[in-house]
């Protein structure tokens, strides 16, 4: 049924996989899968045994017993309850309002009449000006426009062969 070509390349091929699996299973033992966690190293007793007696000799910030935990007022208590991140967001928007404040204030010196008269004369004379610009330019383009017109009605009364439509425009 098969030639021997046939056979030969079928077995290179069965071998070459044979490898791959192979390769493959010796790297999952070897290489830890992703996402699964590393045994840490174990540490000798002594330095435990360290951390245990510093732990002991340094007393601890919350040492409260239960009889001084029932005579504490219930204020006190759901002041300790709130969270930091609560805390927290309670400072940023407290600074946040200070800022607007004093935005406040900084507007209502700055709209005081001593500082705005000027500053209102200024923009007033700016005005003016652009206004006085651009009134003086759009008489310009009309100027341009026209003699362009008159231009082109010579051109056209010298070349009475151009388009019909052109004459009636440019009249």
């Amino acid at each position: 049924l098969f030639s021997t070509l046939q056979i030969n390349f079928f077995q290179r091929l069965l071998y070459q996989h044979f490898l791959m699996v192979t390769t493959r299973s010796q790297r999952k033992e070897e290489e830890p899968k992703v996402g699964t966690k590393r045994k840490r190293p174990t540490t000798t007793k002594t330095v435990s045994a360290r951390k245990k007696k510093e732990v002991e000799d340094t007393p601890s910030k919350v040492t409260r017993t239960r009889k001084a935990a029932k005579q504490e007022p219930e204020e006190s208590k759901k002041s300790r309850k709130t969270p930091k991140r609560k805390n927290a967001a309670l400072a940023v928007l407290s600074k946040a309002e200070e800022k607007q404040q004093q935005k406040n204030e900084a507007i209502e010196q700055s709209m005081s009449d001593e500082t705005i008269k000027p500053k209102l004369k200024k923009v007033n004379r700016d005005l003016l000006n652009s206004v006085r610009r651009r009134e003086i330019q759009h008489k310009i383009d009309l100027e341009n426009c026209t003699k362009e017109k008159l231009h082109t009605k010579s051109l056209l009364a010298k070349m009475p062969s151009i388009c019909g439509h052109l004459r009636s425009y440019y009249r």
